[in-house]
């Protein structure tokens, strides 16, 4: 099998799935994104999963469910690991959202584009769509950072 069908047999996969999957499906990329950041900071502050279960008022094994991908985070755990990494996370909206291109997108939409994303089919498609979809990433910033631009 080539590398092009074996993309296209992927393409084919993630287009079967219902609606609801496909949601369910960037819940769990949000929350690993977000707890990717999250693990980051432990490491940095030497604070293990255990002691993050302690100080945010939960179990061990509702952390490891967290990170595991067993259960979604919600925004609460979200605000008390905040809290208690010492931290603000900020959520951006990224465009666009990569999304394989149509056989058929329109040369002109691609000329469209800046000469840097030309080629990219990705952004060719965002082009081509209209850009309607979007992603999210967590970035930590600090409680001082935030303190400084307010004041």
């Amino acid at each position: 099998m080539t590398l092009d069908e074996i993309k296209a047999a992927l393409r084919q996969l993630r287009d079967e799935k219902t609606i609801d999957e496909q949601d369910e499906a960037a819940a769990h990329s949000i929350a690993f994104n977000f707890l990717s950041e999250v693990e980051t900071l432990m490491d940095e502050q030497g604070l293990t999963r255990r002691a993050l279960a302690e100080a945010v008022g939960t179990s061990p094994s509702y952390i490891t469910q967290l990170f595991r991908g067993d259960r979604i985070l919600n925004l609460l755990m979200a605000a008390r690991m905040q809290r208690v990494l010492g931290v603000l996370f900020k959520v951006k909206a990224m465009r666009p959202l990569p999304v394989p291109a149509p056989a058929d997108a329109h040369p002109v939409m691609k000329s469209r584009l800046p000469r840097a994303l030309r080629g990219n089919s990705f952004a060719e498609h965002q082009m081509h769509s209209g850009g309607q979809s979007h992603a999210y990433f967590f970035e930590p910033v600090s409680t001082e950072a935030l303190v400084d631009d307010i004041f």
